[in-house]
């Protein structure tokens, strides 16, 4: 007989129905009694002829947990789950909170706040008191310029130099510098201090940069520059100032523009970003892109975001577990995160606010416990590790006068809050100008509760 597949059985008929021949024969392995899974993720098991067999997998092959900080742990040949020497945490000093991060292995070492140290600021040849001004830090000094003072006029065209080591200020050039105003912008390029917009008796849309190798101003290019405004949104990204919406005669914009020191040139914005608004913020992301939140249009508070690509795409942030609408609010990147905190909805002034990761949105509101009392117009300053906050106003209408504040380390929990010592703090202000001089937070001028503008100052050390 001739089987299926062509081969001649020689099988008796009789015996057909009992025994298959040539390719039609099939083996049935024995069942193992129970299952050969032993589980070592450093093993393959399986069963074979109703017997176990266990083979190592590939040496290096991940196993154990994901968290490197207690050792990167590998297969071995033998089959066996190995690690590498945990990383060194502690550094032993009281003063601070060691943390590593269990994904990238890095290890920070967050400055405890109740070691925070202030130290008065000489008075001797600092500028005029004065509020709504800026301030740079150069590397070695801290630049302030411009601002309200009292008398007419009442802006202030001039500024100094503070050198936080020597505890001494000096007087900067007042030749070619930009005409006097307030509530105007400031950034450091790396090499120049770039002042731009305000207020002096007209909305201002000039500028000039000052070097202070020579001591020297030179104006800034005005073609195409955008209308002159207070309170836009605006971040130094490396190689340009980029600067969006703000306000004009109470008409907020939704444009902007980004101005390129070295080719004293000015670009306008893609059109598609954020709707027209003010008192917004703007934080540049490790790769690039922009990111903003927030503010408000003088008729509601806002609180979406948008994101600007490198390549100029606009793009919708993603909402969901986004803090409340606010403006005035703080914004920082950490290296990884965006920090939003803060701020004023038009009826109550905040101390919330929330983590956004551009890769996975918003991942947690920022912690409640010891948080600083709910303020806007204050200091905020990113250390590296964490965030300064000091200062600024809240209450009722903006009322109550803040010369406290917190030191906060981000974490995946909502983070945690420091208070920093009251003990040689600056008095009670708002509109401050703050700036990180290498291991101190710097904090000069403002308004205080009387009205009064401020001349002084002081620096608190936040690193051992």
């Amino acid at each position: 007989m001739i089987s299926r597949l062509g081969v001649v059985c020689a099988t008796p008929l009789i015996l057909l129905s009992l025994v298959a021949c040539g390719d039609d024969v099939e083996t049935v392995e024995k069942e193992c009694p129970e299952s050969c899974t032993d589980g070592n993720v450093c093993t393959i098991d399986r069963c074979v002829d109703g017997e176990c067999v266990t083979e190592p997998v590939t040496a290096g092959a991940p196993c154990g947990d994901t968290n490197v900080c207690n050792g990167v742990e590998s297969c071995s040949v033998d089959g066996e789950c190995v690690s590498t020497a945990p990383i060194p945490v502690t550094d032993n000093d009281p003063c601070t909170s060691d943390f590593c991060d269990p994904g990238s292995g890095e290890v920070t070492h967050a400055f405890e706040a109740t070691c925070v140290l202030w130290e008065p600021m000489s008075e001797v040849g600092a500028p005029g008191a004065r509020t709504r001004h800026t301030g740079v830090w150069t590397g070695d000094r801290f630049i302030v310029w411009g601002g309200s003072v009292v008398g007419d006029p009442n802006v202030a065209g001039d500024g100094a130099a503070y050198d936080p080591v020597a505890d001494t200020w000096s007087t900067i050039s007042s030749v070619n510098a930009p005409s006097a105003r307030h509530s105007h912008i400031a950034v450091w390029t790396g090499s120049k201090m770039i002042v731009w917009g305000g207020y002096s008796t007209q909305f201002e849309n000039s500028g000039a940069l000052y070097d202070p190798a020579t001591d020297s101003w030179s104006p800034m290019s005005l073609s195409g520059a955008p209308a002159g405004r207070v309170q836009p949104s605006f971040v130094w990204t490396g190689d340009r100032l980029v600067i969006h919406g703000g306000l004009q005669n109470m008409s907020p914009f939704g444009d902007g523009a980004a101005y390129d020191p070295t080719t004293d040139s000015w670009t306008a914005l893609p059109a598609g970003g954020p709707s027209a608004r003010l008192a917004h913020s703007v934080v540049e992301a490790s790769d690039g892109s922009l990111l903003y939140f927030g503010g408000t249009n003088l008729f509601d508070w806002l609180g979406d975001g948008s994101i600007l690509s490198p390549g100029g795409a606009w793009s919708v942030m993603p909402s969901a577990g986004a803090p409340t609408l606010r403006e005035s609010h703080t914004a920082l990147w950490t290296g990884n995160l965006m920090i939003v905190w803060g701020g004023w909805n038009g009826a109550d002034f905040k101390n919330d606010g929330g983590l956004f990761d551009p890769a996975r949105g918003w991942i947690t509101p920022t912690a409640l416990v010891d948080a600083p009392e709910p303020r806007s117009e204050g200091a905020a300053l990113w250390t590296g590790v964490s965030m300064f906050v000091w200062g600024g106003c809240g209450g009722d209408a903006c009322v109550k006068y803040f010369n406290d504040g917190a030191l906060y380390i981000p974490g995946e929990d909502g983070g945690s809050w420091g208070t920093l010592p009251a003990a040689g703090a600056p008095s009670k202000r708002r509109e401050v100008a703050a700036a990180l001089a290498d291991k101190r937070a710097i904090l000069w001028g403002g308004r205080a509760a009387n009205g009064t503008f401020l001349g002084n100052g002081a620096k608190a050390r936040l690193f051992p």
